[in-house]
């Protein structure tokens, strides 16, 4: 960050480096989140309640819309 006078100049470089880590982070997030919910799901499922399988499943849905796709295989 730089200063002159009273304005503060922002490094561009060094914004767009603390951007990246940022989204990098919330990524990390959401995967250990969907991570936790397909672990609550098999839970749910050896329990026999489908009921709160699939409102796991369906938070699942949620998060991933927030995730890049996956690489497919040719």
């Amino acid at each position: 960050m730089f200063q002159s006078g009273t304005a503060v100049l922002v490094d561009p470089l060094a914004f767009e480096e603390h951007a990246h880590r940022n989204s990098l982070s919330a990524q990390f997030a959401r995967q250990q989140l969907i991570k936790q919910r397909r672990e609550s799901i098999a839970q749910y499922e050896k329990a026999a309640r489908n009921d709160l399988a699939d409102v796991e499943k369906a938070e699942i849905a949620v998060l991933s819309a927030y995730l890049p796709q996956q690489m497919t295989e040719a």
